[in-house]
Formats: C-alpha cells, sequence, structure tokens
C-alpha cells in the first residue's frame, strides 16, 4: 500500500525554504498530471507534470514497498543530492492528497476547463479593480470639492466678518440754517460722520416744538425766582 509520511515528505525534502515553495505549489494546485505505475518487486513509480506560468516541469519519485522514498528527479535546476526541489515535494504532496490504492493510476486536470475558469477569474479581478479604482476616484473628487468649498467658506468668512452687535451710538450737530452734521458709531470703535444732512418739514417742526419748549421752561425757572 502506498502511503507516503509527512516525515517522509520533509526527508526528502529537506531544506525548508523548498517545502514552503512546495507547499505553495500543490495549495495553487499547479500539480496537473499524476502517473503511477508498480513493477514486479512492488516499487511505485510515481511521475507529474508541474505547470507553472507555462513552465513545465517533470518531476519523478521512487517509492519502495515500505512507502519510504528510493530516489528522486526532475528536470529543474533546483533539485541537488541535499534536497528534492519544490516541484518533486508538491508532487508527494499531491500523492498524499489523492491516496491511490488501485495501479496503475491516472489522475490529469482538465487544462481546457481550468483556462476558462482562470480567465473568468482573472475577469472578476479586473471587474473588482475597476470598481474599487472608480470608488478611489469618486473620494477624491469628493475630498477636492470639500476642500475647495472650505477655502472659498473661510476665504469670504475673512473677507466679510460680521460686525459687533453693539448698539448704535448718534449725535445731531447743528452745521447751518436746517443743515445738521450727524455722527455715530456702529460696531467698531471708528467715528463716521454724514455732513449737511437737510431735514424735512416735519423734523423742522419737531425741534422747533423742542426749542419752544426748553424756552417756555426757562421763562418759568425765572418767574419762579
Amino acid at each position: 500500500m502506498l502511503f507516503i509520511t509527512d516525515n517522509e515528505f520533509e526527508r526528502v525534502v529537506s531544506r525548508a525554504r523548498n517545502r514552503d515553495i512546495a507547499r505553495e505549489y500543490y495549495r495553487r494546485d499547479y500539480v496537473v498530471n499524476v502517473s503511477i505505475t508498480i513493477d514486479n518487486r512492488g516499487y511505485y513509480h510515481i511521475s507529474g507534470k508541474v505547470m507553472i506560468n507555462g513552465n513545465i516541469y517533470l518531476p519523478r519519485v521512487l517509492v519502495n514497498p515500505n512507502s519510504k522514498i528510493v530516489s528522486t528527479d526532475c528536470n529543474c535546476i533546483y533539485a541537488d543530492e541535499y534536497t528534492a526541489c519544490g516541484h518533486i515535494g508538491a508532487l508527494i504532496l499531491k500523492v498524499q492528497e489523492l491516496s491511490p490504492n488501485t495501479f496503475p493510476y491516472r489522475y490529469a486536470v482538465d487544462l481546457e476547463k481550468r483556462a476558462q475558469e482562470e480567465k473568468k477569474s482573472a475577469m472578476r479581478e479586473r471587474l473588482l479593480w475597476e470598481q474599487q479604482m472608480a470608488e478611489f476616484r469618486r473620494m477624491e473628487r469628493e475630498k477636492e470639492t470639500n476642500a475647495l468649498t472650505d477655502y472659498i467658506k473661510n476665504q469670504l468668512v475673512n473677507q466679510f466678518t460680521p460686525v459687533s452687535s453693539k448698539p448704535v451710538h448718534l449725535k445731531l450737530l447743528r452745521a447751518d440754517g436746517w443743515n445738521f452734521n450727524i455722527t455715530f458709531k456702529v460696531g467698531r470703535e471708528r467715528d463716521y460722520i454724514v455732513k449737511r444732512v437737510f431735514l424735512t418739514l416735519y423734523h423742522k417742526c419737531k425741534i422747533m416744538n423742542i426749542m419752544l419748549m426748553e424756552r417756555l421752561y426757562l421763562l418759568f425757572i425765572i418767574l419762579i425766582f
């Protein structure tokens, strides 16, 4: 019975970096073909095909009847006498997953179907990326608009500062005839003067009445004393 243990995998793929690469190749399902035959001595001859970005690697593993790996081989440059490469490791992990019990054994990935699925996945990722970029651009435009709005608002506030709510103080000074000068303060501590204001007949009568009342009051005071 063919049963390759994790310890056997780590013994053969002795370099930690190669083991990490093997697990990544296996996780990405790069092993697209597995063929296992058994000879008259009970040895398992395992060959595989690992496809990575269009490149094809052909790892091979020989296992004795006790499921001990006797030898390995690959057409890549990363395998040496000290450790097996990531392609061999990925093949071993795939055999562990498949757990075959009848031989000869064949496993093959439908490459055409996988290509269609990868194309669809790439299209979905492209669409998601475009949506994310559109949202990013929208948020950037919104930030720019808000920043410009705040800038204009601040400029307007600086140019048109509201006046103080202090009361208006008026002072009426007669210039000549019925012309008057008006001195007043509004808001800031500053005097404003409006010169030679001509009063209407109504205002003239009011002022004359006030002046007449003042004279009668003075006359009353004189008579008393």
